[in-house]
């Protein structure tokens, strides 16, 4: 039991539930939001000010522009 437990805590690092999103972008807090879905659909509608890497494409290659340092995310110019 405790492999599943740590298996979800550490999932939870990186991962957010709608409710806990929707608080995140009120509050205005530091948050990029990614939409892993095909850009067709993310064109059509998406969050304000999230961005497009379809999951088939997503790569260290395609997210190099994103910088993570300790729950800090920036776009780098």
């Amino acid at each position: 039991m405790s492999d599943q437990i740590s298996h979800y805590e550490n999932k939870l690092k990186y991962e957010i539930d709608a409710w806990d999103l929707f608080t995140a972008l009120e509050k205005d807090e530091n948050i990029i939001v990614i939409d892993a879905r095909y850009e067709e659909t993310y064109e059509r509608e998406h969050i304000p000010s999230a961005i497009n890497i379809p999951h088939r494409t997503m790569s260290e290659k395609t997210t190099a522009h994103l910088i993570w340092r300790d729950w800090d995310f920036r776009l780098r110019n």
